[in-house]
């Protein structure tokens, strides 16, 4: 039985599931780390918002540009690269410029960017060359 669905779409379409996947862990393990941490100090799960950064923003990068340039609208790009910004910031450059408290906010706030662009990305990849 053969596919219709290129090896090039199906890839497309996994790094479009990350590009989601990928921004909601974030914002799981920013919510989530502080109150581990104060309710168990010896916890360390060995994620630091760099590493998880660096995992997930590819994916999303790839699967968003992929779409991109098969539908051609600028507001999905603007949403990834506002996201890919705050998430770089948040998780390389926040702590140390504002403190650990400004972290968090700025990476929810990137991820959630970047999980909207996922999703208008996603959208427009499976209406693309229909009428709606």
């Amino acid at each position: 039985m053969e596919s219709n669905t290129s090896w090039s779409e199906r890839g497309a379409a996994f790094c479009n599931v990350l590009s989601v996947v990928g921004p909601s862990v974030c914002i799981v393990h920013c919510l989530a780390m502080p109150v581990l941490l104060a309710v168990m100090p010896a916890i360390d799960l060995g994620i630091s918002d760099e590493t998880l950064a660096l995992i997930i923003l590819p994916f999303c990068a790839l699967a968003i540009t992929l779409g991109y340039l098969k539908h051609g609208q600028k507001k999905v790009l603007a949403s990834m690269c506002i996201g890919l910004s705050l998430v770089i910031f948040g998780s390389f450059f926040a702590e140390n410029m504002i403190g650990p408290a400004g972290e968090i906010p700025i990476n929810v706030l990137g991820s959630v960017f970047l999980i909207a662009a996922s999703v208008m990305n996603h959208r427009l990849r499976s209406c693309f060359g229909h009428d709606h």
